[in-house]
């Protein structure tokens, strides 16, 4: 098991992903699924209960918006590097315009 897991944090670190959002969800996985398995029970088994009001849709909202902004950047499709433009172009005067 041992080496499968030394393999597993090889290849992703060869890759170049972090490895610190896993070693995160290892160490706090569990304590979060019981704490939603509760949170679930006492609402019972209703996940609309656990958001009462606007402010808690918002911050999931919120939440999900940066979960996609930090996925890995294959998931986002790339247009290309932006042109550079020379300066060089574009004389200006004392006043600020170009000639």
């Amino acid at each position: 098991m041992a080496l499968l897991f030394r393999v597993a944090g090889f290849l992703l670190r060869r890759a170049g992903v972090p490895l610190m959002p896993f070693v995160l969800a290892v160490a706090l996985g569990g304590n979060l699924e019981r704490s939603f398995r509760q949170a679930l029970s006492l609402s019972d088994g209703v996940p609309a209960r656990l958001m009462p009001g606007g402010i808690a849709a918002l911050f999931l909202g919120l939440s999900g918006i940066l979960v996609l902004m930090t996925t890995p950047a294959p998931a986002w499709p790339r247009r290309g590097p932006a042109p550079v433009r020379d300066r060089r172009d574009r004389t200006a005067t004392k006043t600020g315009r170009a000639r």
